[in-house]
């Protein structure tokens, strides 16, 4: 699934930590430019992971402000 809106400074292990609450998470590759795409290991996670769009989401690390996800999704072909 595709994930735009992402901090600057936003990494990996903060992704992981917002999108592993719907699900185990597979993969995550990260772009420069603010998004990146997340597989999950079941369907129905990310079903859940699409009620996160239009949110905004605050990490507790000091340094991220909250952030609106637009959360939609894409197929990845193996």
């Amino acid at each position: 699934m595709f994930v735009g809106g992402l901090p600057e400074n936003g990494t990996e292990q903060i992704i992981m930590e917002v999108f592993e609450q719907c699900g185990e998470v597979i993969a995550i590759r990260k772009s420069k430019k603010n998004f990146c795409h997340i597989r999950f290991a079941e369907e129905f996670m990310v079903d859940k992971a699409l009620y996160l769009s239009g949110r905004y989401i605050s990490v507790s690390d000091g340094s991220l402000k909250s952030w609106a996800v637009s959360v939609t999704t894409s197929v990845w072909l193996r």
